[in-house]
């Protein structure tokens, strides 16, 4: 059967520019953006050689997001912006891999990450405490080296 299963945990953290509007208010800004995931894939593989195959899949599963948003072009000054949330996550998977030993492979990997979008509390430098929402979307490529327990 060509079907498996993953456990997978990631970090992944991304830089933030953007104007920030708040009322009448509206400064430069630049922040982070980082998320911890723990997803559960389902993965087909497309065995091409007896080495080589190309897979497929999705998974579900929880991100833990956090973000700060500061005043000024490099992110360095007041923070106008901050909060985090745990989300739904769901992913759709897409690579390859090349078996070196038995039970051990490169692979390059492809995973679009998104989350349910829903309401967060964070804080607001100029108001205080506020409710908001924001959708969670990421493009991430891999690569590393795995090892197939049981097989070696």
């Amino acid at each position: 059967m060509n079907f498996r299963t993953e456990l997978e945990v990631t970090y992944r953290e991304n830089d933030l520019k953007s104007p920030f509007t708040s009322g009448a208010v509206t400064a430069d800004s630049a922040g982070d953006l980082s998320s911890v995931t723990v997803m559960a894939n389902v993965i087909y593989d497309f065995q091409l050689f007896e080495q080589f195959k190309l897979f497929a899949g999705g998974g579900i599963g929880v991100a833990s997001i956090y973000f700060d948003f500061r005043r000024g072009p490099m992110g360095g000054g007041l923070s106008l912006v901050d909060g985090n949330t745990n989300r739904f996550a769901y992913q759709a998977i897409a690579g390859a891999s090349f078996e070196i030993v038995e039970g051990v492979s490169i692979f390059g990997k492809y995973a679009y990450l998104g989350t349910a979008g829903d309401s967060i509390r964070f804080n607001n430098a100029f108001v205080g405490p506020q409710t908001g929402s924001f959708d969670y979307h990421n493009h991430t490529v891999f690569g590393g080296i795995s090892f197939e327990l049981g097989s070696m």
